[in-house]
């Protein structure tokens, strides 16, 4: 079983693909975000993350939620500079507020980050 993701395809390290997906599928996200997505507790992200690192192939979480920061950063800037020259579809990402949205994935991911692999089953 695979996934794949075309809308945001571009060249890059395979890190990032595993972070984009651990972003949205562990999810790295706030309670608040989880529970609309179906999780009527909050998920065990540090056992999912392990899980998906252990079976991409022995990735240490901490590389991945490095990644996870370093793409959110990437997004933000490319919302804030490519949505103000007109580009699509960052510029629609900033008209709607998309902005607010990965700040709050990076502030969260900075709070908890250290609680996704603490645990030695999942270093």
């Amino acid at each position: 079983m695979g996934i794949i993701d075309w809308d945001m395809a571009e060249p890059g390290p395979p890190l990032h693909d595993v972070a984009f997906l651990a972003l949205h599928l562990v999810p790295l996200h706030s309670d608040e975000w989880a529970s609309t997505t179906g999780f009527d507790d909050p998920p065990p992200r540090a056992e999912r993350l392990g899980l998906l690192c252990e079976t991409y192939g022995g990735i240490r979480p901490d590389e991945v939620i490095h990644a996870v920061q370093v793409r959110l950063e990437r997004e933000r800037i490319r919302t804030v500079e490519w949505g103000r020259e007109g580009r699509e579809p960052w510029a629609t990402f900033l008209a709607q507020g998309d902005l607010a949205k990965v700040d709050e994935d990076a502030t969260w991911l900075h709070e908890y980050a250290a609680d996704l692999f603490t645990s030695s089953d999942n270093m």
